[in-house]
């Protein structure tokens, strides 16, 4: 026997930031009224969280050339997204993952959220969320014991660009979570 899933709100959901702008609506949600708040500043403001079935990345490969732009959806459920009972987002918690190979080490990417905005809606199941981030890629330290790490940071090192083992000072991107339902 299986049941059908719940789709009444936790108790203490009041709703409404998501109305509160006709500009937010789908099927743009345009949320550039919000300012991008910086992603830890408002921890005490949470009252709620859920997961981010499917956190789709997107950015522009050339800087102000839309035609550049690229995308990359992450492992599902794997983000999270904090917001008030009326539904503001004001914190999203992104993903580190690793790959490990017997000739290479493990290769890590990380996805530091450092600003966000957006809204939550649990009655109709939906959120749309802008935020901006830093990647991060490095190889753990045990990569220093192969070949090829020793190789390719005596090359890179003289160049300027030390061979990334461990966390490197990251990059700043401005990808864009998308609009997507609430799992």
């Amino acid at each position: 026997m299986t049941s059908a899933p719940n789709t009444t709100p936790a108790p203490g959901w009041v709703g409404g930031f998501a109305q509160s702008n006709p500009a937010f609506a789908y099927p743009d949600p345009d949320l550039s009224s919000l300012p991008m708040l910086d992603n830890m500043a408002n921890i005490d403001k949470l009252d709620r969280c859920q997961d981010v079935l499917w956190p789709e990345f997107s950015w522009q490969t050339v800087p102000g050339d839309e035609d550049t732009r690229c995308y990359q959806m992450f492992a599902p459920d794997i983000s999270r997204i904090g917001y008030t009972n009326e539904g503001r987002v004001y914190s999203i918690i992104c993903p580190q993952q690793g790959a490990y190979s017997p000739s290479f080490g493990v290769l890590n990417v990380e996805v530091t959220v450092t600003g966000q905005r957006g809204w939550v809606d649990e009655n109709t199941k939906t959120m749309a969320a802008d935020m901006s981030v830093q990647g991060k890629v490095w190889f753990s330290p045990s990569a220093k014991e192969k070949d090829w790490s020793s190789f390719c940071g005596r090359r890179s090192t003289p160049r300027g660009c030390p061979f990334p083992i461990a966390r490197p000072t990251p990059s700043p991107s401005r990808p864009i979570i998308g609009a997507n339902r609430i799992s």
